[in-house]
């Protein structure tokens, strides 16, 4: 009766008004899959990147806390260096850094000797260096992981069709 323009804008004609209905009911359909598909892919795509995000949140405090394995090692030698000054069930002791001049106070256990807790600081300090070894790996990785997962979501954003969804 009319011309009939797609939701594209062609226009269309049919012979019979039941081919025009069955086209625009067959195109509406394959929009409303199309949207559903997308919208679908879009969600998983942006909970993956969440759940990565904060794999890399957690990496990154721990890398953060690790960091600190020198200050250990330093507390560590500067009580064996010094194990004649410091009295045994002591709770903390301020020495001289000769690293640097500065002083450090150093917590103590006051349950341990000296030695005991100079091996404390150790065992930590070696501790947060296999910590440190152990995350890079595990960064590099999150955040490829992230990056392919953000260049999926930007694809899946520019996608017209079904066909196009399925080469992503």
């Amino acid at each position: 009766v009319y011309p009939y323009a797609t939701l594209r804008g062609d226009i269309k004609r049919f012979d019979t008004l039941w081919q025009a209905e069955e086209f625009y009911f067959s195109e509406r359909d394959k929009i409303k899959r199309f949207k559903s598909k997308k919208d679908r892919l879009t969600s998983i795509t942006s909970t993956a990147i969440k759940k990565v995000k904060k794999r890399l949140t957690a990496i990154k405090a721990k890398e953060k806390d690790a960091l600190s394995a020198e200050d250990n090692r330093i507390k560590g030698e500067l009580l064996l260096a010094n194990i004649y000054r410091i009295n045994n069930g002591a709770k903390e002791c301020s020495l001289e850094n000769y690293y640097d001049g500065s002083i450090v106070n150093i917590t103590l256990d006051e349950r341990l000797s000296v030695s005991k807790n100079a091996e404390n600081y150790y065992k930590k300090y070696n501790k947060q260096k296999r910590t440190l070894s152990a995350l890079k790996p595990q960064r590099e990785q999150a955040e490829s992981e992230l990056n392919y997962l953000e260049s999926v979501l930007s694809l899946v954003s520019v996608c017209d069709d079904i066909e196009d969804l399925f080469m992503v």
